[in-house]
């Protein structure tokens, strides 16, 4: 590596001022610690009407399987329970299940930046129009191991079949870290 330093050549450019907000925010703790930042550094409290819709995904150190941390309300509700400390093959139809890993898995080894926008593939069968951002932080192992994220939906619904997840391909920020160490990832 040898690289020093944080390097974001093309920065996202979230549609939903929330989601800009969270950049913003990690932006400025990438910039603080003159990397990736931490994900003990963010304080959840400075975005307090983001809280319903933040998520943070992290690497298992036992299994170094891919887990949601910890869900805001508003996706628990498009689950309809609680995904805190739920593994993705918990969480995910199995039929989206190696397309969200490998995504994430990217997003964490590279490291890079996820955003994604349009059809937005949720719990029950259900389709509906939305907007993510995933942010790759260093996780408390040291590693490149924790995804910090946001996911809001709009009201309208789509229709079961009318859409998929496979064709609304995410756009990937390479970030150049110095502090980047990527983590071993078994799956879901």
């Amino acid at each position: 590596m040898g690289y020093s330093g944080l390097h974001i050549e093309t920065p996202p450019s979230p549609a939903d001022e929330r989601l800009r907000s969270l950049y913003d925010e990690w932006h400025a703790l990438a910039v603080a610690a003159d990397g990736l930042p931490s994900v003990q550094a963010f304080d959840p409290l400075h975005l307090p009407r983001l809280l319903p819709n933040l998520w943070i995904l992290e690497v298992a150190a036992d299994t170094h399987r891919l887990r949601m941390r910890l869900a805001g309300e508003n996706i628990n509700a498009i689950y309809r329970r609680s995904i805190g400390g739920q593994y993705c093959s918990d969480v995910f139809e199995p039929a989206e299940l190696a397309l969200v890993v490998a995504r994430y898995t990217r997003a964490l080894n590279e490291p890079a930046i996820l955003h994604a926008a349009g059809t937005v593939y949720v719990a029950a069968g259900r389709l509906t129009q939305g907007e993510r951002l995933a942010l790759p932080m260093v996780g408390r192992s040291g590693l490149t191991d924790t995804m910090l994220g946001a996911t809001f939906y709009d009201e309208r619904t789509v229709e079961a079949g009318a859409a998929h997840v496979m064709s609304n391909e995410p756009s990937f920020h390479p970030v150049r870290a110095g502090n980047h160490k990527p983590p071993l990832i078994a799956g879901a």
